[in-house]
């Protein structure tokens, strides 16, 4: 990329001097997408274990030995590479301790900073101490927040087509660029080798990283809410 940068938008190996910068940029970036991607298994597996759960307490389980449940449907649909499915075991080897449930499930909320599984937490905390049919009352809390995932998944997926579409509108401007110095070199010229030439072709690449910057943030915004 900065090789790009320093061909198209200056025709001087100078601008390789921007290579820390646009390292550091694309760092930040892939630890973000990292993150979210984390995020995203992690929100899969604590939806298959909210159904697991679900489909335990329909089936006349304790809740304490609905959660043993949904640590082998855990094992079963992502095997080793589960995420979650050492907390559960975690948690179910506590609760054979005599630990009650629903605190050592706190533990998940303070571990993953996931909006689901604090709210799930909470209520399932709530529940408890309300008494009543707690079985039930827990299989409907399962559901519903199973229900909230589902949406949140629809929405994730349209948010990644826009993210698709931006990915290729940030390709357009060098394929434009590189398509002006091959086929109208000459009028490319004025822009090289000179003080102004350099210093216009700056502000169109900070305009340029301005509104990635601005489309990536607009569709964070739209995640957040």
């Amino acid at each position: 990329m900065t090789v790009m940068v320093a061909f198209l938008f200056y025709d001087s190996p100078t601008a390789l001097v921007l290579f820390p910068l646009i390292l550091i940029g694309n760092g930040i970036r892939f630890v973000a997408k990292k993150i979210e991607e984390r995020h995203g298994r992690i929100q899969i597996e604590f939806k298959e274990m909210l159904r697991s759960i679900a489909e335990s307490l329909a089936a006349g389980y304790s809740v304490e030995n609905a959660f043993t449940e949904a640590e082998q449907s855990l094992t079963d649909l992502f095997g080793e590479a589960s995420v979650l499915r050492g907390d559960i075991h975690y948690l179910n080897n506590k609760v054979q301790m005599g630990e009650p449930v629903e605190r050592q499930f706190m533990y998940l909320v303070k571990k993953y900073p996931l909006d689901e599984i604090r709210t799930f937490g909470e209520l399932f905390l709530f529940c408890k101490k309300m008494g009543g049919d707690y079985t039930k009352n827990m299989k409907r809390l399962a559901l519903r927040i199973d229900e909230g995932i589902a949406v949140k998944e629809e929405i994730l997926g349209q948010i990644a087509e826009k993210q698709l579409e931006l990915n290729i509108m940030s390709v357009v401007p060098f394929g434009i660029i590189f398509y002006m110095r091959i086929t109208a070199g000459g009028f490319m010229d004025p822009l090289y080798g000179s003080a102004g030439g350099a210093a216009l072709m700056s502000v169109c690449l900070c305009l340029y990283g301005g509104s990635m910057l601005l489309g990536r943030q607009m569709i964070r915004s739209s995640m957040e809410v």
